[in-house]
């Protein structure tokens, strides 16, 4: 999330209500000056428990996930994706995107393994 562009996709092109960042890196001012961008500078694992907290206590549900955390297993990345679903932050039908990228080193091949072995346990594992 950090400097802020996807925080800020979401709120131009989705007309988001509210965006739920998660990044330990800063946010830049343009983006978290929006009183509805809510900054959790913290590890996605870290942050999920307290955005459940949060939206709990707001009686609300993710609707739009993105993910672009830059690690070199892809899996990482659903890991977290299941850990929000697991924990019940995820509503039915929640949009799911996943940037790939920091993945240097792995052919066109490998990368297209690996998506794929993903994706299928996206489909094993959530209802779509």
């Amino acid at each position: 999330s950090a400097p802020g562009g996807w925080t800020k996709y979401l709120f131009e092109k989705t007309h988001c209500d509210e965006v739920y960042a998660i990044d330990p890196g800063k946010m830049d001012t343009s983006v978290t000056s929006s009183p509805n961008a809510h900054h959790l500078q913290m590890t996605a694992q870290n942050a999920i428990p307290r955005l459940r907290d949060i939206l709990t206590q707001r009686k609300a549900k993710v609707s739009i996930w993105v993910s672009d955390m830059c690690v070199q297993d892809v899996g990482k990345q659903v890991d977290i994706f299941l850990l929000a679903v697991k924990e019940q932050v995820i509503e039915s039908g929640t949009g799911f995107c996943l940037t790939i990228k920091c993945n240097v080193g792995h052919a066109r091949e490998r990368f297209d393994e690996m998506a794929n072995t993903e994706a299928a346990r996206l489909k094993e594992q959530v209802d779509m």
